[in-house]
């Protein structure tokens, strides 16, 4: 898990850059309360999934008020252990992140799915924010 210090008011826009494969990966953006993401039609969470699937948009943009607090950033996978039963998992197996700091306001993520070798190219995403106070 990645974490980040953000203005107290931020814009952060996540934009994937992986091929697009059906059926998998997410990059979640989370943070404690008081902390807030305000989602698209303005309610507040302390956590969202964002899915790399090919019928959603490549980037996406939410506002965080941190209230001091710092944003976690990792992946998310589905796992399938059967015909019937797929769970979503974080921080299993040979999952993990290559976090490359691209400018003082913006982050790529490599990463890779719990199941199987290391493999950094199960998703890649980008990270930058801005503030949006004064």
């Amino acid at each position: 898990m990645d974490r980040l210090d953000l203005p107290e008011s931020a814009e952060v826009e996540i934009v994937f850059l992986s091929s697009r494969q059906p059926g998998g990966n997410a990059a979640v953006i989370a943070i404690e309360k008081p902390g807030s993401i305000s989602l698209s039609n303005g309610t507040p969470a302390t956590a969202i999934a964002i899915w790399d699937e090919p019928y959603l948009p490549t980037a996406v943009v939410h506002r965080i008020e941190s209230a001091g607090r710092m944003l976690q950033v990792y992946n998310k996978y589905r796992t399938r252990h059967g015909p019937d039963f797929i769970t979503e998992d974080s921080f299993t197996g040979n999952a993990g992140m290559i976090v490359t700091q691209t400018s003082p306001s913006r982050r790529r993520y490599e990463c890779s799915n719990g199941p199987g070798p290391f493999s950094p190219d199960d998703l890649i995403f980008e990270l930058s924010w801005k503030s949006l106070g004064s």
